[in-house]
């Protein structure tokens, strides 16, 4: 059976056809989502939700020309961010990605917004998550004509390929927008009372693998997932595995069936069943390498000269080609933190001989790798033993010295699913399982296979 995965990211969607009798990967479709559009609100971060329905629908139907076998589609996606729909499932906003800034707004002389909702609703809420850019847009009465509901990018795509217009997140989204209670699987209704916030905007939700209808009367649509628990799906992660997660973001993640951790970094999500995932997820991740990059080229640009269009490839083969001895320590919080958004990038342990291009590449590659280090102290990891570590994203496929880090800084092996486009992989599976392919999601992760890294 042909299941088809897609993965509408924030830099770029991917399309995944599997094989699910052997697991296998037959073809992967991407473009760029180059769907970012100005605002008059500097904090904002927005995207052309059309331009990436119709982006997507390209790649869906070149690959059903190519394989007209197609039986089932799974979705997945950018978490947090939201776009407002009418009751019809119509677009009516610009899509507020996950980094979005105006919950870090302040809403008096010394708190943010993010700040205030987490002090009413007693949750902690970080800006980007879609609750919290939703509370900055009603306490400044920014609303969007016949807008009836709150959805992700991914669910609406969903229900407009299902031609269904009965809205619904699965759990994995809808946590990931805040004041969602996570014993008893729903938005808590309290918590919007007592921010002031209408309950009535959110759409049902549901913990299962669901079919939500046809494309084209003849493929099955299933309900769509978060990115990160769609990822923890399609790497083939275990509840002895810790999975690396490197793309635009970055994400460190281990399967628990606790419900609490100590430290506020450290968020809860649902996965599937009677399991959560521990996540510590960074706000500049993999992005900090391109910062490095961007610092490059406009270096370049003061000497009047372009910058090569191998320049990463070069930035690598710079530290590969060095003695990295006394190495900078790079603290890569360009976007703050989850629960700090104020702290900021810092550089230490600078002398003469180590102010270079080749050490302060490698420090970026040791920062981002040290700062999802640091999350994963912080969990709860009673009873966790880890064997390996599973490594996603193209990040770590394409960054030989996010590699390296990791085998120094996590001292654990490391492997990497054949299969590149983790999510969409991950999509592919859950379709599987809304179709009934599979009986359950051991079954399903069994066709995974690995490469040592």
């Amino acid at each position: 059976m042909l299941s088809l995965g897609i993965d509408i990211g924030t830099s770029k969607i991917s399309l995944n056809v599997i094989d699910l009798s052997t697991g296998l990967s037959l073809a992967n479709y991407n473009l760029a989502n180059n769907s970012n559009i100005p605002t008059d609100n500097e904090a904002f971060r927005c995207q052309d939700p059309l331009k990436i329905r119709n982006i997507t629908l390209d790649l869906l139907e070149k690959a059903l020309n190519d394989y007209p076998d197609i039986k089932s589609i799974g979705i997945t996606g950018q978490m947090h961010g939201i776009l407002y729909v009418d009751k019809f499932n119509e677009i009516k906003s610009p899509l507020f990605t996950w980094q979005d800034q105006s919950g870090n707004l302040l809403i008096d002389e010394s708190t943010s917004y993010a700040e205030r909702l987490s002090l009413l609703t007693k949750y902690k809420m970080a800006s980007g998550y879609g609750l919290t850019t939703y509370y900055y847009h009603q306490k400044n009465h920014i609303h969007y004509g016949s807008a009836s509901y709150i959805t992700t990018i991914h669910s609406h795509i969903g229900s407009y390929l299902a031609n269904n217009t009965e809205l619904l997140l699965h759990n994995s989204d809808a946590h990931s927008l805040g004041l969602f209670d996570l014993k008893k699987k729903s938005f808590d209704k309290e918590a919007f009372k007592n921010a002031s916030l209408d309950f009535s905007i959110m759409p049902k939700t549901s913990s299962a693998f669901l079919p939500l209808g046809y494309y084209k009367d003849k493929i099955l649509v299933a309900l769509a997932l978060g990115d990160n628990q769609a990822s923890v799906i399609g790497s083939g992660t275990n509840k002895q595995d810790i999975l690396l997660n490197i793309g635009t973001g970055s994400q460190v993640s281990i399967i628990t069936n606790k419900s609490k951790n100590k430290e506020d970094n450290i968020e809860i999500r649902p996965l599937a069943y009677n399991d959560n995932i521990f996540v510590g997820a960074a706000l500049s991740g993999g992005h900090s390498f391109y910062l490095l990059k961007r610092f490059f080229e406009q270096a370049f640009s003061m000497a009047n000269l372009q910058a090569p269009d191998n320049l990463y490839q070069i930035m690598i083969e710079e530290v590969l080609s060095k003695d990295i001895k006394n190495p900078l320590e790079f603290n890569t919080l360009f976007n703050g933190s989850r629960d700090n958004p104020r702290k900021r990038a810092s550089i230490e342990n600078i002398e003469e001989k180590n102010f270079n291009p080749a050490h302060l590449i490698d420090a970026t590659a040791a920062g981002i790798i040290n700062e999802l280090y640091m999350m994963y102290q912080a969990m709860d990891k009673k009873d966790f033993t880890p064997k390996r570590i599973i490594g996603c994203g193209n990040g770590i496929r394409k960054n030989i010295l996010l590699v390296k880090h990791i085998k120094k800084i996590f001292d654990l092996p490391l492997v990497m699913p054949i299969n590149q486009e983790e999510a969409a992989f991950g999509a592919s599976l859950a379709a599987g399982l809304a179709s009934g392919y599979f009986s359950n999601l051991e079954e399903a992760q069994r066709i995974i296979k690995f490469q040592n890294i």
